[in-house]
């Protein structure tokens, strides 16, 4: 299956919080569009429950959202892989168990997020670093050699037309 920068993909995410401890628990899975589309009514079942955010022996139940991307946008997203992100394992259990994925189904959609989350972000900006090869005076005021300037310039942000990822997804 082909996907190019207007593809739609959906975003499954689980949340939880303690209402004693205030811990929160996070995950999200990305699955292709047309196979939410076909899976609909038994993902409105989905659950998954965490234990011990409370304390010991306590279970919270998380709030389950999908949500709608392009990948163009997933590529856009400014997003840190270790953020806050405990429940992943949890999430993508409980979604193939509910489904009733076999192991090379369940595998399939576990590459496929990952591949989505793994490919080249879309930046939006770009960090320039110059070193002065001389002293340099701006404004009166000697700047010496060797000193390092940085900042960051914005670009465009744009995703090609004709990019295109392409990912053996071959599961009803």
């Amino acid at each position: 299956m082909k996907f190019n920068k207007d593809s739609k993909v959906v975003r499954i995410s689980a949340f939880a919080e303690g209402s004693y401890s205030g811990a929160t628990a996070y995950g999200e899975l990305y699955i292709p569009y047309k196979y939410y589309e076909k899976n609909k009514e038994k993902l409105k079942e989905l659950s998954v429950y965490v234990d011990e955010l409370d304390g010991k022996y306590s279970g919270i139940e998380c709030h389950i959202n999908f949500a709608y991307f392009t990948t163009e946008e997933v590529l856009k997203m400014e997003y840190d892989r270790n953020e806050n992100r405990n429940i992943d394992g949890n999430l993508f259990d409980n979604f193939c168990d509910d489904l009733g994925l076999d192991d090379i189904e369940s595998e399939m959609i576990e590459d496929f997020s990952d591949g989505l989350l793994g490919l080249e972000k879309v930046s939006s900006t770009e960090e320039i670093r110059i070193v002065l090869s001389k002293d340099t005076i701006v404004d009166d005021i000697l700047i010496p050699k060797g000193t390092l300037i940085q900042f960051v310039k914005n670009t465009d942000n744009k995703i090609l037309d004709d990019w295109e990822w392409e990912f053996d997804f071959n599961i009803e």
